[in-house]
């Protein structure tokens, strides 16, 4: 198992992936209870994200967030042309 990413969310929760991008789930959890084994699986190639992560997105704003993604792809699309 190669630790390639680890995120940190807001809440102090950890997640983990490997190199297939799928999670490690022994390794996930609270910061503080994990950061010992996270620590020791990580190596000098492992990514270490959202330390500073503050944007949390209700599952119910997700299909809003979307069309204005697409809004504003169209939109860059037709300047371009």
């Amino acid at each position: 198992m190669k630790v390639t990413t680890v995120f940190r969310f807001p809440n102090g929760m950890v997640a983990v992936m490997d190199e297939h991008g799928q999670q490690i789930s022994e390794l996930q959890g609270r910061f503080e209870d994990v950061k010992e084994k996270v620590e020791a699986a990580a190596d000098d190639q492992t990514e270490w994200n959202g330390w500073d992560v503050t944007l949390v997105v209700p599952l119910h704003d997700v299909d809003k967030l979307v069309e204005q993604a697409k809004k504003l792809s169209d939109e860059h699309t037709r300047a371009d042309k």
